[in-house]
Formats: C-alpha cells, sequence, structure tokens
C-alpha cells in the first residue's frame, strides 16, 4: 500500500468547572502530540479512521483526569468523523 500525507485536525471539548484558566490548553495540546506520534507508531503508517482517532483521542484524556465530552477529527479539512463520551 502507498502511504500518502494528509493533514488531520483536531477539536477536543473538555468541561471545565470554571472560566479562570482551569486548564492549561497549551500544554493539553503538548500532550495530545505526544500521545499521537506514541499512537501513530514509528513508521507513522497512520492507518486509523477520523472516528477511531477521536475515541482514542478522548479515553486518553480521561486517563489524564479530563472530562472529555466530545472529540472530532478532520482530514484534510474535509471528512470529520467525530466521538461523544
Amino acid at each position: 500500500r502507498d502511504y500518502h500525507r494528509h493533514m488531520f485536525g483536531v477539536q477536543a471539548m473538555i468541561q471545565v468547572e470554571h472560566s479562570n484558566r482551569q486548564f492549561e490548553f497549551f500544554i493539553i495540546k503538548q500532550m495530545l502530540d505526544d500521545h499521537l506520534r506514541q499512537y501513530a507508531g514509528i513508521d507513522n503508517k497512520f492507518e486509523f479512521s477520523c472516528e477511531q482517532v477521536a475515541s482514542q483521542i478522548c479515553h486518553f484524556l480521561h486517563s489524564q483526569k479530563l472530562h472529555c465530552i466530545e472529540v472530532r477529527v478532520s482530514e484534510d479539512e474535509q471528512n470529520i468523523g467525530g466521538y461523544l463520551f
């Protein structure tokens, strides 16, 4: 199989208890970037659907004690798959 490059976009909704910087979202983004690099593997041959990636992200956020409500993953800014928790 020939692999080609895709650009994935991620939107994650995380419940907060107040509006005064309960979480630093740039830190959560860095955690997600690191997790997705590991999830894709060393060879980076990513063979998961947008829905599978969204589910994986939501479960990862829950494992980090972040209350994930919804995750949407888009491929090349076109097709969007989602996961509601």
